[in-house]
């Protein structure tokens, strides 16, 4: 019985919440369009000077709570306090404002119960505000600057008999851009004391809108991501020690923030997509401080109201995430190579033989390239070449969130592995990653015209050189949605994701990726998953996962898709020409 009336009473709440946002929008509008203020501005209830300062303090109220009403609806804690100024401020303008003609109290008493509600709901405000990203506060700024120019020339057609230079609508919006991009309040010929006092407070607000604008497009260009030099030494020194999952280096792509746990020496690399923490495989601590982790993790991430995924997860963890209470569905299977074992040699692997020796007959030479140790740039600019001219050939934009870069501006501990021709021109590469005991081959890039087997041939002798070095094992990475028919874990996101493998070929090469890893028989195949809270694999999540990949989302690759296919066309009918 008690928990159905704690449900109750968190549907009741939510729709408190949601009410007053919807309540806090219409507020907004009110304030923004001068149709509260027409019996001021016609009937000079209130004197000149007392009106203009009325109307700029309704703008600037309605911009703010139209501003707010988002994130008080996602439960923003700053949107909540200053929602809660906001609302006495509003109640006094309208109580200024009123008159026998037009009653403000069924408005005022809608205000004072939503003041009422946000007070008694305090609690449930608890997320930290995100940063304002450029192409928002893009946005916020044409927004701020059109709701003025909307009101200024809602304002003048109202008060048109005020002014001899506006008749018609269209007189007085022409008058407002005038008066914006001019501030002469002569333009539209103010006729009493009255109009012009409403010019000038129309310039304020116009400067006030620009201000405004320049803040929300300045300060996602000066904003830096609260991770300093010492936290990304201490990632470093933390991935070293713990970084077991083959993808953990990629943690120190600029692009990750970090969440380090404070009951234990570890952190979780993720980024924000969709209203979801979407995380670089496995939290990088002890195995045995890996449920406190995650339990500070998933603390931090309700107090933010974001949902968790946590990708490629580790096989050997999975007990500690069903026993916290996280959904596990299995995302692919990792090609790995124990190196002190492993050996070409065998029917499973002739083909491999023959691409590499096919290579070798075409004068192609493998060799690594160590800039911490001897630059040359312009082998580094045949190399930017080759990583250019590949990614002009794919099918979507450079799937970034588990894939590092080539970072030659900054090696750190990443090793390069170049494939060079007869005339010493660089043809293809791969650049390696470390993990607690092998390396990830992370980006691998070639040329078109470069031949076949020159990949494979970088890879063996990639391997060939870690095994020499005493290095265990070598890592050709997952083959995502691979076999995960297999999973017993989550039947059903199981075969939602085979089915995804099996036909969605045309947006990502699923199927050749996993053959082509297949080719070099590994020496085991891991099994690697999508870990996720609540324990439900919703629509948000997968659509966060997509952002995350390609931060163009579907669009990205349906649009690049079609780019192809009509390249194609282009192609064929070229040839039957």
């Amino acid at each position: 019985m008690e928990n159905k009336w704690d449900a109750f009473r968190t549907v009741l709440q939510e729709a408190a919440i949601i009410t007053v946002t919807a309540l806090m929008v219409l507020l907004g509008i009110a304030n923004l369009l001068p149709i509260h203020g027409i019996p001021l501005l016609e009937g000079g209830f209130l004197s000149p000077h007392a009106e203009a300062l009325h109307r700029t303090l309704s703008v600037v109220v309605g911009c703010a709570m139209l501003f707010l009403s988002y994130r008080l609806y996602k439960r923003v804690r700053m949107a909540y306090y200053l929602t809660v100024c906001l609302l006495p401020l509003s109640i006094l303008l309208h109580l200024y404002a009123s008159m026998p003609q037009r009653p403000v109290l069924p408005v005022v008493v809608v205000e004072l119960l939503m003041e009422v509600i946000l007070l008694f709901l305090r609690r449930r405000f608890t997320r930290s505000a995100d940063p304002i990203t450029l192409r928002r506060g893009l946005l916020l700024a044409l927004l701020c600057v059109a709701i003025v120019l909307l009101n200024t020339g809602i304002g003048m057609f109202v008060m048109r008999r005020h002014f001899q230079g506006v008749t018609t609508i269209r007189d007085a919006f022409f008058q407002s851009v005038r008066l914006f991009v001019m501030m002469d309040v002569s333009g539209a010929a103010p006729q009493n004391l009255r109009a012009v006092v409403f010019m000038h407070s129309a310039v304020v607000l116009y400067w006030g809108s620009l201000v405004a604008a320049l803040v929300f497009i300045l300060k996602p260009l000066v904003y830096q991501p609260i991770v300093s030099g010492r936290d990304r030494a201490r990632v470093r020194e933390l991935l070293r020690l713990y970084g077991y999952n083959s993808i953990s280096y990629v943690d120190v792509e600029p692009d990750k923030k970090y969440f380090f746990s404070e009951a234990a020496d570890g952190f979780i690399a993720y980024v924000i997509e969709n209203e979801t923490a979407v995380c670089v495989g496995d939290p990088v601590c002890r195995q045995e401080d890996c449920a406190v982790v995650l339990m500070d993790f998933r603390r931090f991430c309700r107090q933010n109201n974001l949902d968790i995924c946590l990708c490629q997860a580790s096989e050997k963890l999975v007990n500690i995430y069903k026993g916290l209470g996280f959904g596990v569905a299995k995302c692919g299977e990792e090609a790995a190579f124990d190196l002190s074992v492993y050996s070409i040699d065998g029917p499973q692997t002739s083909k491999l033989r023959r691409d590499v020796r096919s290579a070798a007959r075409k004068g192609i030479a493998v060799k690594e390239y160590k800039p911490l140790t001897e630059r040359d740039p312009a082998l580094e600019q045949q190399i930017q070449e080759v990583s250019r001219e590949w990614l002009a050939g794919k099918k979507s934009g450079e799937l970034s969130f588990l894939l590092g870069s080539v970072g030659l501006e900054n090696p750190l501990d990443r090793r390069y592995f170049i494939a060079c021709d007869r005339t010493g021109n660089v043809c293809a590469f791969i650049v390696f990653l470390p993990f607690v005991g092998g390396y990830y081959a992370d980006v691998t890039r070639r040329r078109r015209d470069a031949p076949a087997g020159v990949m494979e041939g970088i890879t063996l002798a990639a391997f060939e050189t870690f095994r020499k070095e005493g290095v265990r094992w070598g890592s050709m990475g997952v083959a995502p949605l691979s076999n995960t028919r297999t999973d017993t874990q989550s039947t059903r996101v199981a075969a939602l994701l085979a089915y995804v493998f099996e036909h969605a070929n045309a947006f990502y090469a699923f199927k050749s990726l996993y053959q082509y890893k297949r080719k070099y028989n590994p020496t085991v195949w891991k099994s690697h998953y999508f870990v996720y809270y609540p324990a439900k694999f919703t629509p948000q999540i997968a659509y966060a996962l997509v952002k995350a990949h390609n931060r163009g989302g579907v669009q990205d690759f349906l649009l690049n898709r079609i780019r192809h296919l009509a390249a194609r066309m282009l192609h064929m009918h070229s040839q039957s020409a």
